[in-house]
């Protein structure tokens, strides 16, 4: 008993974050999965060098991608991110972050496209 009782509290994390795998990669957020926070992007990014703390940066919107803290990453400002590269330059693994950007926006502007159509006024 004493047995089954340490393999189930062993195996539970690993079914939570099998679980949390699994829902990125059917959402296409593979590469959320692969940064190693090496933080390399977030010296070559110019958001970061001219705002410091107070624009995520590109390791913020992978991490607000893989846990789901969109909205946060918005209110702070990810959506100003220039796409301009210069994270994926440096990224040890070709991460592409600003590809997430691009998706938060197009999601946007799937939404306000939506109510506009729903209320004409």
């Amino acid at each position: 008993m004493f047995e089954a009782m340490e393999i189930a509290v062993v195996l539970l994390p690993v079914v939570l974050v099998a679980g949390m795998v699994v829902r990125l990669v059917a959402r296409g957020h593979t590469q959320v999965l692969l940064c190693m926070e090496c933080e390399l992007c977030m010296g070559a990014c110019p958001l970061c060098v001219k705002r410091g703390e107070a624009f995520p940066g590109p390791k913020g919107i992978l991490a607000a991608a893989k846990t789901g803290k969109v909205d946060a990453a918005i209110a702070a400002g990810a959506l100003d991110c220039t796409s301009c590269g210069a994270c994926t330059h440096v990224c040890p693994r070709g991460l592409a972050p600003q590809r997430e950007v691009e998706r938060w926006r197009a999601e946007a502007e799937r939404v306000a496209s939506r109510h506009a159509a729903e209320d004409p006024a």
